[in-house]
């Protein structure tokens, strides 16, 4: 039965530890302990380092994928948005919610007049949602 080279085995516990990925495929000494397979530490790290980017990788695109597009049906769910959120409405309106000295307001893009969710044709279609960062 194969045995685990002490030294790969030592070098892999250690980058699991550090959050690298595990390799799938198991690195073995020679059935007769002359090493004839056995893997090199330096070599087992850049595996695990590259198996460990890879995931990272795919990782890293999933989060960027655009969740799908919300709709909004009611005057109720417009008024529960966040500030700087923006809306395409029914009729090819787009909004941005705002907060201003009255509440919440809704402005339409390239008008400066303030107008109430009950104005806005429904149903609408969540285009942007700012991260707290962005928020006006």
């Amino acid at each position: 039965m194969p045995q685990r080279c002490p030294e790969a085995g030592q070098i892999a516990d250690a980058l699991i530890a550090e959050g690298y990925e595990k390799p799938e495929t198991v690195f073995v000494c020679s059935p007769d302990g002359s090493g004839g397979h056995e893997m090199n530490a330096a070599a087992l790290a850049l595996i695990m380092a590259n198996n460990t980017i890879e995931r990272l990788t795919r990782e890293l695109a999933e989060s960027r994928r655009e969740p799908e597009p919300r709709e909004v049906t009611t005057v109720e769910e417009l008024d529960a948005l966040p500030e700087g959120i923006v809306i395409l409405s029914e009729v090819g309106g787009v909004w941005e919610r705002w907060l201003d000295g009255l509440g919440a307001v809704w402005r339409e893009t390239g008008s400066s007049a303030k107008h109430y969710a009950s104005d806005i044709a429904l149903p609408a279609r969540i285009l942007f949602t700012p991260s707290t960062e962005e928020a006006p």
